[in-house]
């Protein structure tokens, strides 16, 4: 199966994708989120988006060829204006079926490291790849790039593990953490 990197990839894994996002700040949600500094509803568009990525995941971890779809997202705490406005935005993500867990630099400093965010597939199957996001300083999106040799499915491999392992579910945080 050809890997296209720009297409819609949630059409090429077969068992799972997981999400390692280790930014500070999306370029991407800019405009929706100075919409909500503005203390303004939401845009159409970004109600839309939001919308397109539940309908996604739904669609994939349900039925008889249900797949898994989850991220871990490294914060630090307390979280600034722009992560619990994130946050709240990830509860409608999370009841449609994505497994959303959160890892805190503030309490584990070796997540310090964690500075590229990837997408794992199929993790541990013989058909595991992975993509790596790239991201400008300013947080714009550059685009996605596919990892081509077995270090880099290593590196995001080990990435998000080590992430995994001291994350905790975004309701556990919500409430523990934001509430």
């Amino acid at each position: 199966m050809t890997r296209d990197p720009v297409g819609d990839f949630f059409r090429l894994f077969a068992r799972s994708a997981e999400r390692l996002e280790t930014r500070p700040f999306y370029g991407p949600d800019a405009e929706a989120f100075a919409v909500h500094q503005a203390g303004l509803p939401p845009t159409e568009a970004y109600l839309a988006r939001r919308a397109e990525w539940r309908g996604k995941v739904t669609a994939t971890t349900s039925g008889s060829m249900a797949r898994t779809v989850g991220r871990v997202l490294v914060v630090e705490t307390p979280l600034n204006d722009y992560w619990r406005w994130r946050l709240d935005g990830l509860a409608g993500a999370a009841a449609a079926g994505e497994r959303i867990r959160l890892a805190d630099r503030t309490w584990h400093p070796e997540l310090a490291r964690l500075t590229t965010d990837c997408w794992l597939f199929d993790r541990n199957t013989e058909q595991e790849w992975a993509l790596w996001m790239r991201y400008a300083d300013d947080g714009a999106y550059l685009g996605r790039i596919p990892a081509t040799d077995p270090a880099a499915f290593t590196r995001c491999r080990e990435d998000l593990q080590l992430a995994a392992s001291l994350a905790v579910e975004l309701h556990e945080f919500l409430t523990g953490a934001n509430g």
